[in-house]
């Protein structure tokens, strides 16, 4: 999938309305987890974030523990937050950057900011 350019698509993207298309294109298959899949969306989580799952797998939310998810949206907040403040900071000392990958994308292509997973982050500086 190509990524959402318009205001339009990404409104789509936010609101679920194309991820069982998407994801079903991807597996060739209805891909909305059932029972079985549990194990399977828990190890998921565990590589991507409860909150990443729940946002991009259809119906993993409900598969999913409801405290895990929300403490993985926290952690993602505080950490996404800490990089922005970096951004500000920097844009702040006159030095001209730009938040690239997850900072970026938490915004764009996640339903929450909070549901993208950050760990560090990237940001380019004008030398």
């Amino acid at each position: 999938m190509a990524i959402p350019q318009s205001r339009d698509d990404r409104e789509a993207v936010r609101s679920g309305e194309t991820a069982d298309a998407v994801w079903g294109a991807v597996a060739g298959r209805d891909v909305r987890p059932g029972p079985r899949d549990a194990d399977r969306v828990t190890a998921l989580a565990a590589l991507i974030s409860a909150a990443t799952a729940a946002a991009i797998v259809p119906g993993a939310e409900a598969l999913l523990p409801a405290g895990d998810i929300r403490q993985a949206r926290l952690l993602n907040r505080f950490r996404r937050l800490q990089g922005e403040k970096w951004a500000a900071a920097l844009t702040a000392a006159g030095i001209p950057n730009v938040a690239l990958k997850g900072l970026a994308s938490a915004h764009c292509l996640y339903p929450s900011a909070d549901d993208r997973a950050v760990s560090d982050a990237d940001i380019l500086i004008r030398s």
